[in-house]
């Protein structure tokens, strides 16, 4: 069933959908939602905000749907709930650590993240070392779904290991975030030369400029001073800062 339009103060953050680990952090999250009004009535994505903020198209489900998933592992429980708030982003840091932060600042964090792994990925790719640049690639992309320049490395990365498949794959992301993309165009007409035989190892990633002119983002707002609301590692309750 869906849900109505509700807004964030009707709401509570109760869990998140699927599982954490450090390969595919830092990352936003989905966040699952009780209704405060109804308690035992989650609401679970595909979910939008619209303008207005009011959450819209979500699916309601019980208790017993919503523990039925974290028994199959397919949706984490968050240790105490969190009071919904207006702007807000369900995200985990480099350490798994589950954290709830203004939106504006943990896209600008994510962002800033996903230029460094783009970086690193080519400065990899670069010294010849595919299965490097593939891992830093991903994880660009789990910073930031919608990163062209880590879809391209990656896809270079999978034409040098001869993974067809792990190709097919990313020209669907491609296509999910990008209809009017070229994907293979792109890989045609983007050269990353591959080191020479014996070549001396890469140079430092900050040598290295993105495939593609990025514009300048806000920096960091040190979002790690945040306490965060979960540890997976500690599998404890944190205090909300």
């Amino acid at each position: 069933m869906s849900t109505e339009g509700r807004t964030s103060g009707e709401l509570r953050v109760v869990g998140l959908m699927g599982t954490l680990s450090t390969e595919n952090t830092p990352r936003l999250l989905r966040a699952v939602f009780e209704i405060k009004a109804n308690p035992g009535n989650f609401i679970l994505p595909p979910y939008r905000w619209d303008d207005q903020g009011r959450l819209t198209g979500g699916l309601v489900e019980s208790v017993a749907k919503f523990d039925a998933l974290v028994t199959e592992g397919d949706a984490t429980k968050l240790p105490s709930p969190i009071d919904c708030q207006p702007a807000h982003l369900l995200w985990a840091d480099d350490r798994s650590d589950v954290r709830y932060a203004p939106a504006s600042e943990v896209r600008s964090y994510l962002l800033e993240k996903m230029r460094s792994f783009v970086k690193r990925a080519q400065a990899a790719l670069e010294a010849g070392d595919p299965h490097q640049a593939l891992t830093l690639a991903q994880a660009a992309l789990c910073a930031d779904e919608r990163s062209i320049n880590a879809l391209v490395i990656a896809s270079k990365a999978h034409q040098r290991l001869a993974n067809e498949a792990g190709l097919a794959i990313l020209r669907s992301v491609a296509r999910s975030h990008h209809p009017t993309l070229d994907l293979d165009g792109l890989l045609r007409t983007t050269s990353i030369p591959p080191a020479a035989p014996g070549a001396a190892p890469a140079l430092p990633p900050e040598r290295y400029a993105a495939l593609f002119d990025v514009a300048d983002r806000p920096k960091d707002k040190e979002l790690a001073r945040v306490a965060p609301v979960f540890s997976p590692a500690g599998q404890e309750a944190l205090q909300v800062a």
